[in-house]
């Protein structure tokens, strides 16, 4: 009797982080970060996985969906 592999869930909502950002859209790394603080701020709370002890300033990462939703108000 062999050991089953467990399936792997698919990525529901994946997170991009400034490298991503600046591929896509052509801005600067600085902007990228910039543009997840402020995206961090008004729509992730400190319960979320993501955050480190260190606090909110080391986040490099978002979910995806919350980027392409919000994008318009940076490039516009």
């Amino acid at each position: 009797m062999g050991i089953r592999r467990k399936e792997l869930q698919p990525i529901e909502d994946p997170w991009v982080g400034a490298d991503y950002i600046v591929r896509k859209y052509s801005v600067s790394e600085t902007t990228g970060l910039r543009w997840i603080r402020k995206l961090a701020a008004k729509y992730l709370t400190y319960t979320d996985e993501r955050f480190t002890k260190r606090g909110k300033r080391l986040l490099r990462r978002i979910p995806l969906s919350i980027l392409e939703e919000h994008i318009n108000e940076f490039l516009n």
